[in-house]
């Protein structure tokens, strides 16, 4: 038991921040100049304060 608490805790401080990021970059999108593309998903760094680029550590964002 101990072990799955152990899991959850981290997991949801994973989930967490994917949460914020998704939308945080939804706030991007929408207020981003017209006419220009984004280049990067990116994404907070709570230890740093900064933001990143996120790579593969995000929610996959699917279409409907």
């Amino acid at each position: 038991i101990d072990i799955i608490y152990k899991y959850c805790k981290i997991l949801g401080k994973r989930y967490a921040g994917y949460t914020y990021d998704y939308f945080m970059n939804e706030y991007i999108t929408e207020n981003f100049p017209a006419g220009t593309k984004r280049r990067y998903y990116m994404r907070y760094n709570r230890e740093n304060k900064s933001l990143d680029p996120a790579s593969r550590n995000r929610f996959i964002i699917m279409e409907e």
